[in-house]
């Protein structure tokens, strides 16, 4: 019989504040969102893409902006992950032209920042957001 803990989907956490283990978005994403799924995080859209092809995640979350150099990398990388998880969540806080363009370059849902844990659960569990 599968445990609560086995039975966690693996999800890779793209995003420039909340894929940085010290930064305070970390640690609340972890505390808001932790007991959802076995998570590894990133804050760097090369190796995000690089974890994504060879990780066997479950789910993919995508931030759009990666920090001021790079504002809109989240299309590109959710066009370059396409193959690697069945469920590639946009998350972003931008309006709603952002989150149409995410589903134009990949993304099978589209979060904001800051959503209720039972979102993103309904999500993982292979719900509609």
């Amino acid at each position: 019989m599968a445990t609560e803990e086995q039975s966690k989907p693996r999800v890779l956490v793209g995003d420039d504040q909340i894929g940085n283990p010290g930064d305070h978005c970390h640690k609340n994403f972890v505390y808001s969102y932790g007991r959802l799924a076995d998570y590894d995080f990133t804050d760097n859209p090369r190796r995000f893409v690089e974890m994504a092809r060879t990780g066997n995640y479950d789910a993919l979350v995508i931030d759009l902006r990666w920090g001021p150099d790079i504002p809109r990398e989240g299309y590109k990388v959710l066009e370059e992950t396409r193959d690697y998880a069945k469920i590639r969540i946009l998350h972003t806080s931008e309006n709603e032209e952002a989150r149409k363009l995410g589903y134009q370059h990949g993304a099978t849902h589209c979060l904001e920042k800051g959503c209720l844990p039972e979102d993103l659960e309904k999500i993982l569990k292979g719900g509609e957001e």
